[in-house]
């Protein structure tokens, strides 16, 4: 971005900035997906007695995807002593 600051034709720093923004989305997405496998594997996990690894998975699942709404809903509950997956 400082590049095209200097020069805003610059087609290099162009596709370079471009290359880098679809590497930051593509990131953001597989780093979702792999929170929702973490999400299950706690599920998992807890449902075995596990309940440590299933918090741990969880809270990988939101360090990669803060905004998991399941992952954090599990951790909270399982905290709480409630089922995770219970209604």
């Amino acid at each position: 971005e400082k590049a095209l600051q200097v020069d805003s034709q610059n087609p290099e720093a162009q596709d370079l900035l471009a290359k880098a923004r679809r590497e930051a989305v593509r990131s953001r997405e597989l780093g979702a997906r792999r929170a929702d496998v973490l999400y299950e594997e706690g599920l998992a996990a807890y449902t075995t007695g596990q309940a440590a690894t299933a918090a741990a998975k969880w809270e990988e699942a939101l360090r990669l995807a803060p905004d998991h709404a399941r992952a954090r809903k599990a951790l909270e509950r399982a905290r709480a002593g409630v089922s995770p997956d219970s209604p």
